[in-house]
């Protein structure tokens, strides 16, 4: 047996779709991660990170009201999102992310609280940028820039 007898590789783009992160075959009873709620969290990530390069443009050239205004953007439409996808959980900013949408979403989340926080700062807005450092506490309680600007 040679050593491309092995283990079949996809030839096509629907094959490599029906493998996992690691490669191997997704069993037929697995459900596919996600499905359509990640293409549309998937969605609202994309439209939150146009958000935030619009935050960091204005933050770049002093302008840290639009900024705030931006990342405030930013974050509605990842809210819209979760309050259109809400489950009984009251809990969902606590909830472990389980498919790399969620885990991207989260992170995004963060750093859009992250730079507010930070463009807040910049215009002495003390609670508000530690609202905003407390809100990214909330997803990700380890977060080393949270916590030095809280």
């Amino acid at each position: 047996m040679s050593a491309g007898d092995d283990a079949p590789q996809p030839t096509d783009d629907a094959a490599a779709e029906d493998a996992t992160p690691s490669g191997s075959p997704r069993a037929a009873d697995e459900p596919e991660a996600g499905g359509d709620d990640d293409a549309a969290l998937l969605a609202a990530v994309s439209d939150a990170l146009g958000h935030k390069e619009r935050g960091n443009a204005a933050f770049k050239s002093g302008d840290n009201d639009a900024a705030v205004a931006a990342y405030a953007d930013g974050l509605a439409a990842l809210k819209a999102y979760r309050d259109a996808h809400a489950d009984s959980d009251d809990d969902a900013d606590k909830a472990s992310a389980t498919t790399p949408a969620q885990v991207e979403e989260r992170e995004v989340r963060v750093s859009l609280h992250l730079n507010s926080a930070m463009a807040l700062l910049k215009l002495e807005q003390w609670e508000k940028a530690l609202a905003s450092s407390k809100a990214a506490l909330d997803v990700q309680p380890e977060n080393v820039k949270a916590l030095y600007r809280k």
